[in-house]
């Protein structure tokens, strides 16, 4: 569930510091919204896409997962026997599915746009 879940929870913290930051009237149920912060990275969609703010040097953190994409893979672990291919475990399936995701560079003025989305 924690693979299915990954995505969809980078999102929701996105939105949250979102709120935290850029709502202007507290107490209120309106969503007016000022411009004190605008992330530099974070989670585009759903979908495994990214986006960084254009002129921005991103600070990304990768975590590689076990050929499942459940477990989280430490390369550092004692006794790790890597595959053939020199990247995968050798236990596990002979396939594995590769997460693939999408880095899109966005200005900032239209990041401000799909934030408030």
């Amino acid at each position: 569930m924690g693979a299915d879940l990954g995505d969809v929870v980078d999102r929701m913290l996105l939105a949250a510091y979102e709120v935290l930051f850029n709502k202007k009237n507290w107490h209120s149920y309106d969503s007016a919204r000022r411009d004190a912060w605008t992330p530099v990275e974070g989670p585009l969609d759903a979908s495994g896409g990214w986006f960084v703010r254009q002129h921005e040097t991103p600070l990304m953190k990768a975590q590689f997962y076990d050929p499942y994409g459940v477990y989280p893979l430490n390369l550092a672990a004692q006794g790790l026997r890597l595959g053939d291919d020199n990247f995968w475990p050798s236990s596990g399936p002979l396939h594995t599915t590769v997460h693939q995701g999408q880095m899109t560079v966005i200005p900032a003025a239209e990041l401000a746009i799909i934030s408030g989305d």
